[in-house]
């Protein structure tokens, strides 16, 4: 079963889905709300999440320990994730769109099936353990424009062999901030 929650939606009070258990399939609004506030128990049958609209920032914890979750598609606009909003998924690889800026502390921690990410040239800070314990994620490039890098940001990544920076000055780590 699928839910398509249109753009024009501004709020979706608690539990409002929760009570469905044959929800597979999410379409909502970028900003909305968390999805485990909105489908409360039934939130870890959910597999496929998909965001539209106009919004420009995904939620801290949007999708936290929404463990079935395996893809997830983020439109175009979306400058900022939030921290936790993907962690503990089941994303073994994530297409970030081009417009974002950050990426929270903890975004896509946790996210043991995670192999390949490609950061966005417009990428300026990542947070403190952004990617942490994705032990399957075996290299990363840093875009020139990240300016900030937060600690822990690899911490746990055993199959980590290669983090290139793409800028002539490695990025200021929270110590040196």
């Amino acid at each position: 079963l699928a839910v398509t929650i249109p753009d024009s939606v501004t709020f979706v009070g608690a539990d409002a889905f929760g009570a469905c258990p044959n929800i597979r399939s999410v379409t909502m609004p970028v900003g909305l709300c968390s999805l485990a506030s909105v489908f409360s128990g039934e939130a870890d049958k959910i597999t496929s999440v998909t965001l539209t609209g106009a919004g420009t920032e995904i939620s801290d914890g949007f999708l936290r320990d929404c463990a079935a979750v395996a893809s997830v598609t983020i439109p175009e606009g979306v400058t900022a994730i939030g921290a936790d909003a993907f962690k503990g998924t089941s994303l073994a690889s994530v297409e970030i769109p081009s417009t974002v800026t950050t990426i929270g502390a903890g975004a896509f921690a946790g996210l043991d099936l995670l192999t390949e990410l490609t950061l966005p040239a417009a990428l300026q800070t990542v947070g403190d353990g952004a990617f942490a314990d994705c032990a399957r994620l075996a290299s990363l490039v840093v875009p020139a424009g990240v300016t900030a890098l937060g600690a822990n940001v690899f911490d746990g990544c055993a199959a980590l062999k290669a983090v290139s920076f793409l800028s002539a000055t490695a990025p200021a780590t929270e110590a040196e901030t």
